[in-house]
């Protein structure tokens, strides 16, 4: 008989203190309490602290499956939990089979003697987090550094960190079974895994194939491997073998993937197959692509450099850290998570850093990324911390747990990095933490030990860094921009003016930030109206950076002027947030070169909260999403202004000379020109060129009524576009403006045409009662000049245009 799988995911029963509910599998504890109205809505007012408390208590699951006598007889069967969270005992048909304390691996269980014909009884047990970190913690006899927002004791268990609060996301510890639970009833032989090696020799690539079969009849068992282009139903190559051996294929001039814009996203699929003599046991299918990846660390004038090389293309890193989707993961799911990174491709990233004080995501992202073109640096999942590497137990623990992730993931062709944790290392180097020679001991057993021994064993082609940030020499000077990768925080965390952005030259700009409120309609999902001011008890909940929203104000002081109104406060916020990060992505795009990779933080948040993100929960775009879009454009026009003169930049981040017309306009904000001129330009691939310097008056009474607007043309087709003013926003001269509009229907799009007679700044384009993402939005409509928009919706709006809202920077006060 074949080998088959049973699912034993769906509906389960959830026991609490003997009431018993209708539970989801995969889901979690929080989920279907909330389910049942047990606990309030965890994300609403202050409601967090209330249903933390519910991890104190224990849980039980359980479910009965049938299997029959046929099943059992002379086959071996395997109970698989991909994801439990995160202390438990299983027990089938009241036999303890397995106890977990990892929500990060995968658990197999032989089962057999525990089974019987026809009912079966599983129940999984779910303990306290909260009891087992507290009680772990007291009776440690060090005292190591953890991330000052999370609930004290969370690295003594190998759940994911930010379950116990961070410094953007609530202490929300919830638990259950969270992915996927099966039996596998095999012929004692399953195929267990399928790696698959890359060899790439000019045009031609072989692949080298490994087999793992495991079980206790090895005998006539042989392997058909089939490959496929993608979508085709002819295999281009195939081979048969033995198990447990690499099988070489060879393609000649095969299409290779490669991250977005760069070229095509091709893949194959492998199709392996287990024979026992002729009897098909077992097949597995997964999907490649052909590429290379060499992280380069060159000498260069400026120090060393840190720059991704695929398939012998430089790539110029560009996107955004990625958090956990939810507190309650049992709410996330494919078409949220396509979704979201959907979105990131939309504002032109390449790259996406899974942070490593979240959890591994499941399958379904990565194979989203290598469908898109998005590489993935993947954090291990350590942040902030310094864990006790001198428990024997936990550091098997999480050696089964790197193991188990990079076997899941390795093949995905979009994986570029392997990092082995978040901040840890310029922890112990700058954030003056407790016991240090024991955290210096135990971080060089953990990364340069334990972790670069199992990625070369599972992972050997691809780079592994220790930590982000790291430098050339340990604990010294991790946060170089001449070495390694960068963090950089003084903007924000000191306060410091987003003007410093262009004091430093990083290799690649791995973290840096700057903080915003998400829009009112998300607001509303927490807050009652008396709730609705930036310091109430409330707001300040759902703000997990101490005095963040004091300094979210501060910023907004520095550029613009004090808003009228709560909802005004919220524009302002996203909009300085957004031109902080423009500020310095442009400044080291100019710097093409030196620097090769840009990350902010962050794409995404967990809950509604005011946070760093440029997507808030609900999945709706800042202002900074918006920007995004722009200022990680292929081809970028740039400007650099000092005092009263502007450098105009482009950078040509494709791999052809651009050569185009670039149009320079230095006007007034009533459109009147004072000076025009037309370039034409040539801009080599992959550099960034100063085109033209400027000089404008220094008299104040005409800076602040001054733009300076460009704009960049292909063949008379838009490129890009930018504009530089000379003072902060909040000294221009801005006037109450009329913007007038036009709106289009073509059948399938809304196109709205826009113009004002005086220029308007960070214009904003709603839709009363409707989520909708514009082909543009928070622009600066230049007076005299049309602004075509393109958009879809669910309402009639040629008839009912008054749902259409546009207001302006000058609404704000």
């Amino acid at each position: 008989m074949a080998n088959k799988r049973i699912n034993l995911s769906g509906t389960w029963t959830l026991d609490f203190k003997g009431r018993k509910i209708e539970a989801n599998v995969p889901g979690s504890v929080y989920q279907d309490l909330l389910k049942e109205k047990i606990i309030p809505d965890p994300f609403d007012q202050d409601n967090e602290y209330l249903v933390r408390e519910y991890m104190n208590e224990d849980y039980s699951y359980e479910r009965s499956f049938e299997i029959n006598a046929f099943d059992l007889s002379d086959k071996e069967v395997y109970i698989v939990f991909e994801g439990l969270d995160t202390l438990t005992m299983v027990y089938l048909n009241e036999s303890l089979i397995l106890e977990t304390d990892n929500m990060h691996r995968i658990y197999k269980k032989c089962v057999n003697e525990f089974l019987r014909d026809g009912n079966n009884l599983l129940r999984v047990e779910i303990k306290s987090c909260l009891k087992y970190i507290k009680n772990e913690e007291e009776n440690y006899p060090h005292k190591l550094y953890q991330a000052g927002d999370s609930v004290r004791g969370y690295i003594h268990l190998r759940k994911a960190s930010y379950m116990f609060g961070w410094d953007w996301g609530p202490q929300l510890p919830d638990g259950g079974i969270s992915r996927d639970v099966y039996l596998d009833i095999t012929d004692k032989a399953t195929l267990e895994d399928v790696f698959v090696r890359q060899i790439h020799q000019n045009d031609d690539v072989d692949l080298k194939v490994l087999t793992t079969v495991k079980g206790n009849n090895l005998e006539n068992l042989k392997i058909v491997i089939n490959i496929y282009e993608d979508n085709e139903e002819k295999p281009i190559s195939s081979i048969t073998g033995d198990i447990n051996q690499e099988l070489l294929l060879s393609l000649i001039n095969p299409k290779k993937w490669y991250p977005i814009n760069y070229g095509n996203q091709d893949r194959y699929l492998i199709e392996v197959k287990l024979f026992r003599s002729n009897l098909l046991l077992e097949t597995k299918k997964i999907k490649i692509g052909l590429r290379t990846v060499v992280l380069e660390q060159l000498k260069d004038q400026y120090g060393e450099s840190f720059t991704f090389n695929i398939n012998g293309i430089r790539v110029f890193a560009k996107g955004s850290n990625y958090i956990p989707e939810d507190n309650l993961l049992g709410r996330t799911n494919e078409e949220l998570t396509r979704k979201l990174l959907g979105y990131a491709k939309d504002a032109n990233h390449n790259m996406i850093r899974v942070w490593g004080g979240g959890i591994y995501p499941p399958n379904y992202f990565y194979d989203i990324c290598d469908e898109l073109g998005l590489m993935v640096w993947q954090d291990l999942m350590f942040a902030c911390s310094i864990y006790p590497m001198d428990k024997e137990y936990f550091v098997e623990n999480i050696k089964e747990e790197i193991k188990d992730n990079l076997i899941r993931i390795r093949n995905h062709p979009s994986i570029v990095l392997i990092c082995g944790n978040n901040e840890n290392e310029t922890a112990i180097e700058n954030w003056n933490i407790p016991s240090l020679d024991i955290s210096k001991d135990f971080y060089k057993k953990h990364y340069l030990e334990i972790i670069p021994k199992l990625t070369n064993e599972f992972v050997p082609d691809l780079p592994y860094w220790r930590s982000s940030p790291a430098s050339k020499e340990l604990f010294e000077d991790t946060n170089s921009d001449n070495f390694g990768d960068m963090h950089y925080w003084g903007v924000w965390h000191n306060n410091e003016p987003f003007t410093n952005y262009r004091l430093y030259y990083p290799r690649f700009m791995s973290e840096f930030g700057l903080q915003s409120f998400p829009g009112i309609k998300t607001i509303e999902t927490f807050t009652k109206p008396e709730d609705r001011n930036i310091f109430s008890y409330i707001m300040e909940q759902h703000q997990k950076n101490k005095t963040a929203n004091s300094k979210i104000l501060d910023y907004i002081g520095k550029l613009f002027r004090y808003p009228k109104d709560f909802e005004s406060l919220l524009y302002v916020s996203q909009a300085i947030q957004a031109e902080g990060i423009r500020y310095g992505v442009e400044h080291w795009r100019r710097n093409y070169g030196r620097c090769m990779g840009i990350l902010y933080w962050q794409l995404n948040d967990c809950w509604p909260v005011a946070s760093w993100s440029s997507i808030d929960y609900y999945h709706r775009w800042k202002i900074l999403h918006y920007h995004a879009k722009k200022f990680y454009s292929l081809i970028l026009v740039s400007i650099e202004e000092e005092k009263n003169r502007a450098k105009i930049f482009i950078t040509n981040d494709s791999l052809e000379t651009f050569s185009g017309e670039l149009v320079i306009e230095i006007m007034d904000f009533s459109g009147e020109i004072i000076e025009r001129e037309s370039l034409e330009v040539n801009v080599d691939f992959q550099s960034a060129k100063l085109i033209v310097e400027k000089q404008v008056s220094d008299k104040r009474y005409i800076l602040e009524n001054l733009v300076v607007n460009v704009t960049l043309y292909k063949n008379k087709e838009f490129i890009s576009d930018n504009q530089v003013f000379f003072l902060p926003d909040k000294h221009l001269k801005l006037k109450k403006n009329v913007i007038n509009k036009n709106l289009e229907f073509d059948g399938e799009s809304y196109i709205l045409k826009l113009n004002s007679q005086t220029l308007a700044k960070f214009v904003e384009i709603s839709v009363k009662d409707e989520d909708i993402i514009f082909s543009d939005n928070y622009f600066h409509l230049i007076p005299g000049k049309t602004k075509t928009i393109y958009f879809k919706s669910n309402k009639d709006l040629i008839k009912n245009q008054d749902l259409i809202n546009i207001k302006s920077l000058v609404d704000t006060y």
